[in-house]
């Protein structure tokens, strides 16, 4: 039996990689806090950066773009 997947599918699979590879877990987690708290320049403490990171299921670049528009919108709260 041979199964072929049109190019949308092979697509979607690829994404998942990609953002699958981007969550962070373990020993890295303290690390990619302190980096995210960096790319803030001291506008977000831990505590804020790691309810963004829980909010953006431990992806980094989700978490920032969260922050970012918590930071730009004074209404919003994670």
């Amino acid at each position: 039996m041979v199964i072929i997947l049109c190019n949308c599918c092979s697509a979607q699979s690829d994404t998942y990689g990609q953002a699958a590879s981007n969550l962070v877990a373990g020993s890295s987690l303290e690390q990619t806090i302190q980096q995210i708290m960096d790319i803030g320049g001291g506008n977000w403490d831990k505590e804020t950066v790691t309810r963004a990171l829980r909010a953006a299921y431990n992806n980094p670049e989700r978490a920032v773009d969260y922050l970012y528009s918590v930071s730009l919108n004074p209404l919003c709260s994670l």
